[in-house]
C-alpha cells in the first residue's frame, strides 16, 4: 500500500467518482490501468458503491471489495456514504469502511498536500426516520471544522478547501431529485425556516470546490452561489472566481442507466454522458487542474479546466 505524501508542497494526484457498483462497473479496467501504472495518489469515491453494499445479506459488497481490491490494496480509497448506503442506518458502509475521525466514516476531514478535504453525508437531509438530529450534529462538525480550516495559519498552509457529498446542490438532468429544484434542501436548508443550509455556510467560509455524484453523468458548473453565475473573469472565469465551484462526477458505472439532461441553464459549463470518472491534480497552492475522462472514448479527455487561486479566504 502506497501511502499519501505529507507536508503542503506535496502535489497528489486523485481519481474521484461516484455511483459505482459491482454490475456494469464499467470504468473499472481503465481505474486499475491509471493505479497498476503509478500516477495516482489516492482514489476519492463519493458514494453509492457496490448497488448494494447490504444485498444478499451483505455478499454484493463482499462482491465489491473482491473487485476493487487490485486498486484499494495499492493506494488509499476514501469513501463516504449515498443513498444506496441507506440499509439499517448505514450499517453495512460503517462496518466496511474505515475512515479518519470519530463518525464512521459518515463525515471526517483530511489535509492532503495543499487541500483540505471535508467529506460529508447529504444523505441525512433525506433519510429522517433515522432522525433529524443528525443534520444538526453534522452541520455543527462542519462549522467548527471550516472554522479551523479558515484561521490564517491554516490557510497559508492548505489554502484550498474541496468539500465533497454524494447528491449534488445544482443539475440539469430531468429526473425530479432535489438538485433539479430551486429550493434544494441540501442547498437551502429543512422546513419552512430553511434550516441548515449548505450552500451559504460553504459559501461564508470561502469553500472551493463542492464535488458530488448522484446523478448518473457528468456536469462542470461555471462559479456559482444562489443561482447566480460568479466567474473570475469573462475571459478566466476559473481564475479566482467569486463563489464555489460545482461538478458532478456520476458516471463511473453501475446497474442503473444514465440520467438524461435537460436544456442546458447558463450556470452550466458543459454536461457529458459518457462513462467515466474524474481525474483531478493538485498543481500547488494555486493551482489544481480536473480532466473528466471518457470510458465509452477509450480514455479521451472529454473536459479540462484549472482552477487557479492567487488569494486563500473568504469570497
Amino acid at each position: 500500500m502506497r501511502t499519501l505524501g505529507s507536508g503542503p508542497d506535496y502535489s497528489p494526484v486523485f481519481l474521484v467518482y461516484g455511483d459505482f457498483g459491482y454490475d456494469n462497473a464499467q470504468s473499472l479496467p481503465r481505474i486499475q490501468a491509471e493505479v497498476n501504472a503509478g500516477g495516482i495518489d489516492a482514489i476519492l469515491h463519493v458514494g453509492d458503491l457496490a448497488y448494494d453494499i447490504f444485498e444478499d445479506d451483505g455478499r454484493k459488497g463482499d462482491n465489491f471489495m473482491n473487485m476493487i481490491q487490485n486498486v484499494s490494496t495499492k493506494i488509499p480509497y476514501m469513501t463516504l456514504p449515498g443513498n444506496h448506503e441507506y440499509s439499517q442506518n448505514f450499517s453495512d458502509y460503517r462496518n466496511r469502511f474505515s475512515m479518519p475521525g470519530a463518525n464512521q466514516g459518515i463525515f471526517y476531514s483530511i489535509d492532503i498536500g495543499s487541500v483540505h478535504f471535508i467529506m460529508f453525508s447529504t444523505e441525512v437531509y433525506f433519510f429522517t426516520d433515522f432522525g433529524k438530529e443528525q443534520i444538526q450534529t453534522q452541520y455543527q462538525w462542519l462549522e467548527e471544522d471550516l472554522k479551523k480550516a479558515t484561521t490564517p495559519e491554516a490557510l497559508s498552509e492548505r489554502p484550498w478547501i474541496i468539500t465533497m457529498g454524494h447528491r449534488p446542490m445544482y443539475c440539469s438532468t430531468t429526473d425530479q431529485d432535489d438538485c433539479d429544484h430551486k429550493t434544494s434542501i441540501i442547498r437551502t436548508g429543512i422546513s419552512d425556516l430553511h434550516l441548515y443550509p449548505l450552500e451559504k455556510l460553504f459559501y461564508n467560509y470561502g469553500v472551493d470546490m463542492f464535488i458530488s455524484a448522484h446523478e448518473h453523468n457528468y456536469e462542470r458548473m461555471w462559479p456559482i452561489y444562489d443561482y447566480k453565475v460568479l466567474n473570475g473573469s469573462y475571459d478566466a472565469p476559473y481564475t479566482n472566481p467569486k463563489g464555489p465551484v460545482h461538478i458532478v462526477t456520476g458516471s463511473a458505472g453501475c446497474r442503473e442507466r444514465h440520467d438524461a439532461f435537460g436544456p442546458k441553464p447558463d450556470w452550466v459549463a458543459l454536461t457529458s454522458s459518457d462513462y467515466g470518472y474524474t481525474r483531478m491534480t493538485v498543481h500547488s497552492k494555486t493551482q489544481i487542474s480536473f480532466e473528466q475522462i471518457s470510458d465509452d472514448q477509450n480514455g479521451k479527455i472529454v473536459d479540462s479546466f484549472t482552477l487557479i487561486k492567487e488569494k486563500a479566504g473568504y469570497y
